[in-house]
């Protein structure tokens, strides 16, 4: 609400334009979104894929992994009509990394890897980072995050 009124006040055109917008979602099936959800966490985490939904579901009775696999991905990242596969890998990596998650970013620079991402895209995504977070006077650090010299190898 707060942030609907300050586009208001701000850019009316903006906010015009952000209430006519409709989804470019269609419902999508349980049957498919838990599909195509599983599907797409696969292909980020691969071979650690069991290993990681195991770990959600026991430190939540079972709900971590079916809303990641379900809501998260089923339902929004496993939709490609607007970013593929790979750059929808690298938004999650960048998101990560930004936020200075580092369990989460290292995760999800490998399966940005996974989905297609080069070494230098990965590198030149956490250059992004730490000149825009400079430009914005932002504390930003990669402190902890010395697994991305991997993506030298790449």
């Amino acid at each position: 609400m707060v942030l609907q009124k300050a586009i208001r006040a701000a850019a009316p055109s903006v906010a015009d334009a952000l209430e006519a917008d409709k989804s470019l979602r269609s419902p999508v099936p349980l049957s498919e979104r838990q599909a195509r959800g599983k599907d797409f966490f696969s292909r980020i985490y691969q071979q650690h894929t069991d290993r990681i939904l195991q770990s959600m579901n026991a430190s939540s009775g079972g709900d971590l992994g079916e809303f990641a696999v379900n809501c998260i991905y089923g339902d929004l990242v496993a939709e490609t009509s607007i970013l593929d596969a790979k750059e929808t890998g690298m938004l999650e990596f960048v998101a990560c990394i930004a936020l200075m998650a580092a369990p989460q970013a290292k995760g999800h620079m490998y399966g940005a890897h996974n989905l297609g991402n080069t070494g230098s895209e990965i590198k030149a995504a956490v250059a992004s980072v730490r000149v825009l977070a400079n430009d914005l006077g932002a504390h930003w650090s990669d402190e902890g995050m010395d697994f991305f010299t991997k993506a030298d190898k790449w």
